[in-house]
């Protein structure tokens, strides 16, 4: 078994905090936009579950009721049960064919909402007496509620959102019966707030792990874009989104002139600084919308959505000419290098595939041509045309 020193495990504490951005646990606003879409579809798998089960399990307390509750209440609280579950069942079975954050959002506010009105409406029905024996259980809902949010992955600020709907209806079951400053109205709140704070730590934790296993399954260790598996996946979903919106879309291929000879002469560390440097060159030129990636070794694609040839070949130029006026650090002084980009632009019914080899093929002859310079292949069997220098 190989030996693991004391200085291994403690090295890896700076990239640990490295790594933790603070900002990404208050809000999704520097989420990205394919992190956003997993994560609600993670949140709308775990709501549905969550739906499913209480939706069975809130008409399997009514032999409780109907055995502990007086005839007076029997009735109101069997209907509050039977349009619970109902409510229930239908968050767990509704469709959502079109995943977003939105209705992810919706569906969670949903989960924590249908329980908190019936934790409200059965108080209002029971009364305010304190309840003993199997009915304290309905007492007991707004701990289940606070403390069940710990199972989701969320930002402080929806965190915020979520436990707001819960403390409203305690607070207003408080209002209604006017036990505002009563010592077990306090002592409830006491203990929410404790299990609140327990609860966000446990989303926030879940949330950066999560954050952490998505960005190291899809990005490249070295620029912190797309890996190829990645930048695939997402690129058959542009396209897609492409088709049925009739949009055009267009793909760059990018490839460092003589990279080899960088690497052989300067060495591999410098060879690296390049191909971070052209990274942060494409996310400077190309727009929030665009998709790019670290194809392999010293090549990058970039998908142009709403891109049409001309448009296509002009972001193609605009990178060009950026990468060679911009040179990168290296320790003996600038290193300017170029790039050969080849642009292939979508037709109708085009898979990734032919995408791909239409933007190959130009950056093939891209480098057949002197390198430096941007060529494009508008249609299959087209002749290649370069673009000025």
């Amino acid at each position: 078994m190989p030996h693991t020193s004391v200085q291994d495990r403690t090295s890896r504490i700076p990239d640990l905090i490295r790594n933790f951005r603070l900002e990404d646990l208050l809000t999704t606003r520097h989420h990205s936009r394919d992190f956003t879409f997993y994560r609600s579809d993670y949140l709308l798998v775990r709501v549905k579950l969550l739906a499913l089960l209480f939706g069975i399990a809130t008409p399997l307390w009514l032999p409780v009721d109907m055995w502990l509750l007086p005839a007076q209440n029997l009735t109101e609280m069997t209907w509050l049960r039977a349009i619970t579950g109902i409510l229930f069942l239908l968050l767990a079975f509704l469709g959502t064919p079109r995943r977003s954050l939105g209705r992810a959002r919706g569906a969670l506010f949903a989960l924590i909402a249908i329980p908190a009105v019936f934790y409200l409406g059965s108080r209002i029905i029971l009364g305010p007496e304190e309840m003993q024996g199997a009915l304290v259980g309905y007492t007991f809902l707004p701990f289940v509620l606070i403390g069940g949010g710990a199972l989701f992955p969320l930002t402080f600020a929806e965190s915020a959102v979520m436990m707001a709907v819960v403390y409203l209806a305690v607070f207003t079951t408080g209002w209604f019966f006017e036990t505002w400053m009563t010592l077990p109205f306090l002592g409830t709140v006491w203990l929410m707030a404790l299990l609140s704070g327990i609860a966000l730590w446990a989303q926030s934790a879940q949330l950066h792990m999560l954050l952490g296993l998505y960005r190291q399954a899809t990005r490249d260790p070295l620029t912190g874009m797309f890996n190829r598996r990645a930048l695939f996946q997402q690129a058959r979903a542009e396209l897609a989104r492409a088709r049925r919106h009739d949009r055009p879309v267009s793909m760059l291929l990018l490839d460092i002139d003589r990279f080899k000879r960088i690497n052989d002469q300067q060495g591999h560390p410098v060879g690296d600084a390049v191909l971070r440097h052209l990274a942060g060159i494409l996310q400077r030129e190309t727009r929030t919308e665009d998709l790019l990636g670290r194809y392999g070794g010293e090549e990058f694609m970039v998908l142009a959505t709403d891109s049409d040839a001309a448009g296509a070949a002009a972001l193609a130029e605009r990178i060009r000419a950026a990468v060679a006026r911009d040179p990168a650090p290296a320790p003996e002084g600038p290193l300017t290098y170029t790039v050969s980009i080849g642009v292939g632009t979508g037709l109708a019914g085009d898979s990734l595939e032919d995408l791909l080899k239409r933007a190959d093929e130009a950056l093939l002859e891209a480098k057949e041509c002197g390198r430096d310079r941007v060529v494009s292949q508008a249609t299959p069997g087209s002749m290649l045309e370069t673009a000025s220098l």
